[in-house]
């Protein structure tokens, strides 16, 4: 349990993904980028940090009730977005965890790499790459604690749906593109 991302730790804490998720996740390759506006930055990723750790560290600077994170899953939100305390503690989490820099620029391969973990197809793992890519392109905000918080949001949501797309057995749960519009 110990080499595990937060995006794992917190999808497995509120059910998103199977509990031997946990075991089955393995640190990036040694070489990683950031996303940034320049993508071609590369880090050392190094040895994947011990989340429980961290996040028992966390909780310890930013208390909050576990079921926080069961709210977040079932609704894509916080109940009481007002209070900051649980976007600190999730940005604690990712800080801690390589997750994201200090100046707030998310680690994507890092969150890519355990965010999928577990996944039973490459489509599935690629599909998951981009909710990655497009949850984080989707934040603007300044504040790191909220940007995690918008982040880990967009993802509940967008693994919801794509979950309930899977679900209902549907080959095709986006809009069609423009081209296959023109096909049919």
């Amino acid at each position: 349990m110990a080499a595990v991302a937060a995006l794992v730790v917190v999808a497995c804490c509120v059910g998103l993904l199977p509990s031997n998720a946990l075991a089955a996740a393995r640190p990036p390759a040694a070489e990683s980028k950031h996303a940034t506006d320049a993508p071609s930055t590369t880090v050392a990723a190094g040895p994947a940090p011990n989340f429980t750790a961290i996040m028992e560290q966390c909780n310890e600077t930013y208390r909050i009730d576990m079921k926080l994170l069961q709210e977040l899953n079932n609704t894509g939100s916080f109940r009481e977005e007002k209070d900051e305390t649980p976007m600190c503690y999730l940005h604690c989490v990712f800080d801690k965890g390589e997750l994201m820099d200090t100046d707030g620029t998310f680690n994507v391969v890092r969150v890519k790499d355990m965010y999928r973990t577990g996944a039973e197809s490459e489509s599935r793992r690629a599909q998951m790459d981009d909710m990655v890519a497009m949850c984080i392109l989707q934040r603007d905000e300044t504040d790191h604690c909220r940007r995690v918080y918008g982040f880990v949001s967009c993802l509940m949501t967008e693994t919801r749906k794509s979950t309930a797309c899977r679900q209902d057995n549907q080959k095709l749960c986006r809009p069609p593109t423009e081209s296959s519009e023109n096909t049919q």
